[in-house]
């Protein structure tokens, strides 16, 4: 029987790094089991430590020396995060000794921790799936030019629609025009990249089934507009997506240190 070995290059991880944190986790999981008098004073220094060590990619993005960097270089510097961020998570629960906090401010830590950790899980997703699904769709277009297009498509459909049939024009502006002149920006473009357009089509395609000669070609014109706006839709919805992940993960950070730097001031103080 053949095994197909795991192409962790596909997940965006190297052996070395992933080798590096399970064996980190291993000693750590020996030394909770082993040396359970360890000093949680010890033990939240080494946590600490984590937090920096998985802080130092975001910061590192911010300096300039990064525009000179390879794309090589960036990727490791993304696994060390992954890494060190894994790290932090079990570092904070052998420090907390895997109990509940019975503190407001412990229970704070924990809530924000988790956040930021799925958020960042999330976000790697996000950035793994998003660019191959748009990749799919026949249209590339820039995020910035998405509501020009929009503008665009809409005026080009209501000429389209202009002097035809009655039963055509009185379709296209009760139910789609409002769909051309707006960005729909939708999760359904999340799990369906057509963004339900075969439920919008519907009565077009019946609708044709009864049009001959130029009407029948604005209505299969009208058909391959309704298409179009539906991937500028797509393209919005997912850049979107891709675009402002951060702003669910990047705060949870910065909020995550404040409690931390709380934490530490309570401790040194009272």
């Amino acid at each position: 029987m053949n095994i197909r070995a795991l192409d962790l290059q596909k997940i965006g991880l190297t052996p070395g790094p992933l080798t590096l944190f399970f064996a980190i986790l291993g000693l750590a999981l020996i030394s909770a089991l082993l040396a359970r008098d360890v000093s949680q004073t010890v033990l939240g220094a080494v946590t600490l430590v984590f937090l920096f060590l998985s802080s130092v990619y975001g910061v590192r993005r911010r300096l300039r020396v990064v525009a000179a960097a390879r794309a090589s270089q960036a990727a490791a510097w993304l696994q060390w995060h992954w890494v060190a961020s894994g790290l932090l998570f079990f570092g904070f629960l052998f420090h907390t000794q895997g109990r509940f906090p019975g503190s407001a401010l412990g229970f704070c830590l924990w809530l924000v921790l988790l956040w930021t950790l799925i958020s960042g899980l999330l976000g790697w997703a996000i950035q793994r799936w998003v660019p191959r699904v748009l990749a799919s769709l026949s249209t590339e277009v820039l995020f910035e030019r998405i509501p020009e297009l929009v503008t665009e498509l809409s005026i080009k459909a209501q000429k389209t629609v202009a002097g035809s049939h009655p039963s055509l024009e009185n379709l296209f502006h009760r139910r789609l025009l409002r769909r051309f002149q707006n960005i729909n920006h939708s999760w359904v473009f999340v799990f369906d990249i057509s963004g339900g357009l075969a439920k919008h089509m519907k009565g077009l395609h019946y609708l044709m089934g009864f049009l001959s000669g130029s009407d029948l070609e604005r209505g299969q014109k009208l058909e391959s507009l309704l298409k179009t706006k539906a991937e500028l839709d797509a393209h919005f919805t997912l850049q979107s997506l891709l675009r402002n992940w951060l702003y669910w993960h990047v705060p949870a950070a910065f909020l995550l240190w404040a409690l931390v730097l709380v934490h530490l001031f309570t401790l040194i103080y009272y």
